[in-house]
């Protein structure tokens, strides 16, 4: 498989403690592995667990879009950040026939920001957090009728990539940092929390109580600890 990049950039200061970016860009992709007479492409893989079928190099893909970016410095002890992607995602099968890739949300909006304060003046106590807006991957929709029947989800694959369960979906990330500063070292104390205020999209269940297709998310938040030592 191979890919010709294509990018043009924008760079500005307003002032000096903040920039604006803007990157329009182009993406080319060619000799991607499908097989053939399907619509199966490997540009759409994620995380199959087999995979027995015989793939040839006659695949194509293609994205294009344009990231903006407003940062603000860190500076008086905190900054901020967002960025901002509008994009097309298609690619085309070993069938010939092109479609939206599985990736193809539309959309990307991330706004970070953070605090830090002075304790006992050489220390610092972190604030930090980020908010994703996003749209969604792209998923085959499921067969009812057959799902009824085999009592499990089964899908349509005669429709790849025609459905989703919402145009939005959001991740909160937080982070709270604690650095020690000593005269060779410093010894950082971290505490994230991912999908902090939010919920992931895992799939479709067939509830076999009430013989409904349902959503499945992921509502719980996930939190790390690490501590980390420079110097």
């Amino acid at each position: 498989m191979g890919a010709h990049h294509f990018v043009v950039g924008y760079d500005w200061s307003p002032v000096n403690n903040c920039r604006i970016k803007i990157e329009p860009y182009y993406q080319k992709l060619y000799d991607v592995p499908v097989v053939k007479g399907t619509a199966y492409s490997m540009l759409n893989f994620r995380s199959d667990w087999t995979f027995d079928n015989a793939l040839v190099n006659e695949g194509s893909g293609r994205n294009f879009g344009v990231d903006v970016t407003f940062e603000r410095f860190l500076k008086d002890g905190y900054y901020y950040m967002f960025t901002g992607s509008l994009y097309d995602s298609k690619y085309t099968g070993g069938d010939g026939i092109e479609r939206r890739s599985v990736y193809d949300g539309g959309y990307v909006a991330n706004l970070l920001g953070g605090k830090e304060w002075d304790i006992r003046s050489k220390n610092l106590l972190g604030v930090n957090f980020k908010v994703t807006f996003m749209g969604p991957f792209w998923y085959q929709p499921v067969d009812s009728e057959a799902t009824r029947i085999a009592g499990e989800i089964v899908y349509d694959e005669s429709a790849p990539f025609t459905d989703r369960h919402s145009n939005i979906e959001t991740i909160t990330d937080f982070t709270l940092t604690y650095r020690i500063n000593a005269k060779r070292s410093s010894s950082i104390f971290a505490l994230q929390v991912k999908n902090l205020a939010g919920r992931q999209y895992q799939g479709k269940r067939y509830n076999l109580k009430t013989e409904e297709i349902e959503n499945e998310f992921f509502y719980s938040a996930l939190p790390f600890v690490s501590y980390k030592i420079e110097f």
